[in-house]
């Protein structure tokens, strides 16, 4: 079996544990009923060891100091305009292609009117040569129709094939 298709499976079981703890466990949804109660919120997707002061740091898997695990796969436990940054680097081009517009939906749902959402990845040449161009690279055909509507709220948006 190709190490890749491990990788994929390994992160698919992990994945549904994480749904699983959000259903079954009450102390995260305890946590997940005290973060629907709150506004103006800054999110850190994707956290990793990397911890930041005064943000809910999130990310699919266990760090010392995160506050939330989710599968951003999922509809976010957080009321619709509750947030005011939403701030990932280096998930987005880890995101099935499937799912990134399903994402990118959830959380411009989550974000305040005149909120941002910053979304760094590897590489931004690619996206700033098709954005000046008006056209979208091969990676992106799946969620290519929301750059326009949507490019008038992203602070930012880079992209690359990275995986």
């Amino acid at each position: 079996m190709p190490l890749r298709v491990v990788q994929e499976v390994r992160t698919e079981v992990h994945l549904a544990g994480v749904r699983l703890r959000r259903r079954v466990s009450p102390s995260v949804r305890a946590k997940e009923r005290a973060l629907m109660q709150k506004n103006n919120l800054k999110l850190h997707f994707g956290c990793g060891p990397r911890i930041l002061p005064g943000w809910v740091n999130i990310d699919g898997w266990s760090f010392p100091g995160m506050d939330l695990a989710v599968d951003l796969r999922q509809p976010l436990p957080f009321r619709d305009g509750s947030c005011r940054l939403i701030f990932t680097e280096h998930v987005f081009e880890h995101i099935d292609v499937d799912f990134r517009l399903s994402v990118l939906r959830e959380f411009f749902r989550v974000l305040q009117p005149g909120g941002t959402l910053r979304i760094v990845v590897p590489d931004c040449e690619k996206f700033v040569e098709a954005y000046t161009r008006r056209c979208i690279p091969t990676g992106l055909s799946t969620i290519g129709r929301v750059f326009r509507p949507l490019s008038r709220k992203l602070a930012s948006l880079t992209w690359n094939d990275h995986r």
